[in-house]
């Protein structure tokens, strides 16, 4: 297992030194403009109960690899930015009820669409 992951790394080094192009990099992305809070707030929702629905986990803030986390703590260093998202909330815990009030509603596989 360590040699595949190994070999996966070299590869991978191969393809982003001779700007290689692979089925890593390529596929099925889709990239659409968010313009609106409301599709904003879709794609948040998407991506943060994204686990939830595919059984990873029974909340979002659960999941180890999610960026839930680094909305309620902001002073916590992250690549993310998260002013956007703080200007739809009026605090953290506002924040928690609506990701709360998603899986209440068992909306979880029509929170967002995808043409």
């Amino acid at each position: 297992m360590i040699c595949r992951f190994q070999r996966s790394l070299k590869q991978l080094k191969v393809w982003l030194v001779y700007d290689r192009h692979g089925r890593l990099f390529s596929g099925n992305l889709k990239r659409k403009e968010v313009n609106n809070e409301t599709y904003l707030l879709q794609v948040l929702a998407y991506i943060h109960l994204n686990p939830v629905n595919h059984g990873f986990c029974s909340r979002p803030e659960d999941y180890t690899y999610s960026s839930f986390w680094s909305y309620l703590l902001p002073e916590k260093a992250s690549k993310v930015n998260r002013s956007d998202i703080y200007d739809l909330f009026s605090s953290t815990k506002e924040f928690i009820e609506f990701h709360k009030q998603l899986i209440v509603e068992k909306n979880l596989i029509d929170v967002i669409e995808f043409y």
